[in-house]
């Protein structure tokens, strides 16, 4: 449910949006979306002006403390001249993808209206997305969402979790790559003392039977052996 109150100019106007959300809230389904769209009260001509568009931000609130069995509402602002460029965030906020954005308001800036995705399901194709702590928990489930909106994925987690983490992976169709993003940076080598020939730059680690997993091999010297041990490891070269 959408309800546009860009015309508003004084508080009685706010009336119409009382007259057409008390009905209908009361027939809402379940994981419904009321998204209510206004004025930038910073850019107010007027008192009064300025009164209606403010007030609009606590009753969004206010109706979404209201709302139950999963439905949100909330609130976009536009500034003048803003209107093409507030299509994104309209259907976004009525997507499922905003199932926990709440009473919360946008503010639209001026600006063109970006391009619109090829596929609305999948807003984030050809996009490529690193997410660390990926193994787990609430990086996971952020791996699995953006897969799900159409990004590649880079799965990246500590070597202790390699098992997990080329689970998730593999779940999302992305790479897993085991790294600690919290260790120092090793000192460069010196330039009196050259640096042994390195091989691969990814690496992978196969158990029979069972998919890929991801291998905490760093690059050893030409004809070293991989540090995880495994005879089974192969490397893109």
């Amino acid at each position: 449910m959408v309800v546009d109150l860009t015309a508003a100019e004084t508080p009685a106007d706010l009336e119409s949006l009382r007259a057409t959300l008390a009905p209908a809230l009361k027939r809402l389904g379940r994981c419904a979306r009321v998204v209510v769209v206004g004025r930038d009260p910073e850019r107010a001509g007027s008192v009064a002006q300025r009164a209606a568009r403010r007030a609009l931000e606590g009753i969004t609130r206010s109706v979404g403390k209201e709302l139950r069995a999963g439905a949100t509402a909330n609130l976009v602002l536009l500034a003048d001249g803003s209107e093409g460029a507030a299509l994104g965030t309209v259907l976004f906020l009525l997507s499922a993808r905003s199932a926990y954005v709440d009473g919360q308001v946008f503010r639209v800036g001026e600006g063109e209206a970006p391009a619109p995705p090829a596929d609305d399901g999948r807003p984030l194709a050809g996009k490529v997305a690193v997410v660390t702590g990926a193994a787990r928990g609430i990086g996971a489930d952020l791996a699995r969402t953006l897969a799900r909106d159409g990004a590649t994925l880079v799965c990246v987690d500590v070597p202790a979790a390699g098992g997990a983490l080329a689970a998730v992976a593999n779940e999302v169709g992305g790479t897993a790559l085991q790294l600690d993003v919290t260790a120092p940076t090793p000192e460069p080598a010196s330039p009196s003392t050259p640096a042994p020939a390195m091989v691969a730059s990814t690496s992978w680690c196969t158990t029979r039977g069972s998919p890929a997993t991801s291998c905490s091999r760093t690059p050893t010297p030409t004809g070293g052996t991989p540090s995880c041990g495994s005879t089974s490891c192969r490397s893109s070269r």
